[in-house]
């Protein structure tokens, strides 16, 4: 059994008063059924379509995409932060006061279907210990959320659960314990188990190794770096 330490979550992103707690799955369901967030993400989301609609037209410019990516900045940091990586003691956000929670995430961008991204690998995803799974606030990317094989590095994790799902690009950054997760509305979740996204213990997933991962990884033409 993988011995589970909680996640976290702040209110916003950046602040003052933007200190991590400990998220129960009652605080994670507030936020996920917040009517806040989910006006956020739906603002997100026509902002994307339209994007999209002016791209397939040919009339996006470059003035175009600036003022999409600072509106799309300016929203996401209303929305409230999930830390699934780790937790903080009470202190700052930071990695230097990081605890590994035992969870790993796997982002993947750019995806112009996420849910039906998310059906083609979804036995896969669940065989390699995915706990949470759901589109990104933009309605542009799948966020999957699994628990680390014991005794492996965040990065290491990374690399292996994407060989098991079959996908060879993700955003490497993820491995930062105090990354932060933008929240998404309760509808934007495609799977969840809450036995393995809460409780203090989880089946570890058998025979795997930090050997025996990176032997899989190398041979799938995946690189592993050195991390958490």
């Amino acid at each position: 059994m993988n011995k589970m330490k909680k996640f976290t979550y702040q209110t916003k992103l950046v602040g003052t008063q933007c200190v991590p707690m400990e998220c129960s799955k009652e605080q994670f369901e507030q936020v996920i059924n917040s009517s806040e967030t989910a006006h956020i993400c739906g603002q997100l989301r026509e902002l994307a379509c339209a994007r999209k609609q002016a791209e397939e037209a040919g009339t996006w410019d470059a003035d175009q995409e600036k003022r999409y990516q600072n509106a799309k900045s300016k929203l996401k940091k209303q929305l409230p932060v999930f830390c699934f990586l780790a937790s903080f003691g009470g202190q700052e956000r930071k990695a230097k006061n990081a605890t590994a929670s035992g969870l790993a995430m796997l982002d993947l961008d750019h995806v112009d279907a996420p849910a039906e991204l998310w059906e083609r690998i979804r036995s896969k995803a669940m065989q390699a210990g995915c706990c949470l799974a759901h589109v990104t606030p933009s309605s542009e990317g799948l966020r999957l959320v699994f628990v680390r094989p014991e005794g492996m590095s965040v990065s290491t994790s990374m690399a292996w659960f994407a060989g098991m799902i079959g996908v060879s690009e993700y955003d490497a950054q993820v491995k930062d314990l105090s990354r932060a997760s933008f929240a998404v509305p309760a509808d934007y979740i495609l799977y969840r188990n809450d036995d393995m996204l809460f409780g203090e213990a989880v089946p570890a997933v058998i025979g795997i190794t930090e050997k025996d991962a990176a032997s899989s990884i190398s041979a799938a033409g995946f690189s592993v770096d050195k991390g958490y």
